[in-house]
């Protein structure tokens, strides 16, 4: 084979396969190719590239679409595209029906949060009511302590007045 990293290559059996230039030497003058074209000069690396540059732009031959020959593989890919058309729309239909369930799954988690929230809140209220009233009482207790220590204060001052005299 040849060393470039482009090579040369050949058409066998509809297939490209490289082209052995040690095993079949380069092409010369006058040489037909596998396409039936003849070489016209001695092509090395770069001739490739020229050769396929110089060649006539020709339309692929083939048969008609209403041929009678391809009526079978005609139907053959009618057939095929009918059954993937059916299974894009059975997929279809099952994420449809995957989306609706979603959806109502979201709707519920959303009421249902709309509930935790509103229990959340009243929650709240009720702590915050708690904590006003245990403040309330905390300080109506320091003021009673207060008003203890200073009535203690006075039995005692008159105790002791009291003793003294």
């Amino acid at each position: 084979m040849s060393g470039s990293p482009k090579g040369k290559w050949e058409e066998v059996s509809g297939e490209a396969v490289p082209y052995d230039e040690e095993q079949y030497g380069q092409g010369q003058e006058g040489d037909v190719l596998n396409d039936g074209y003849e070489v016209e000069g001695d092509y090395g690396e770069q001739g490739d590239e020229e050769y396929l540059e110089e060649q006539p732009d020709v339309a692929p031959v083939g048969l008609a679409p209403d041929h009678p020959l391809l009526a079978d593989v005609q139907a053959g890919l009618a057939e095929q595209l009918m059954k993937d058309i059916e299974q894009a729309e059975a997929t279809m239909r099952e994420l449809k029906a995957k989306e609706a369930h979603l959806e109502t799954q979201r709707e519920e988690v959303g009421v249902e949060l709309y509930g935790f929230q509103h229990r959340l809140a009243q929650v709240q209220i009720a702590y915050d009511d708690s904590a006003d009233e245990y403040n309330t009482h905390r300080a109506e207790r320091d003021a009673l302590l207060l008003k203890s220590k200073a009535a203690q204060e006075e039995v005692g001052t008159v105790m002791l007045y009291t003793r003294i005299m």
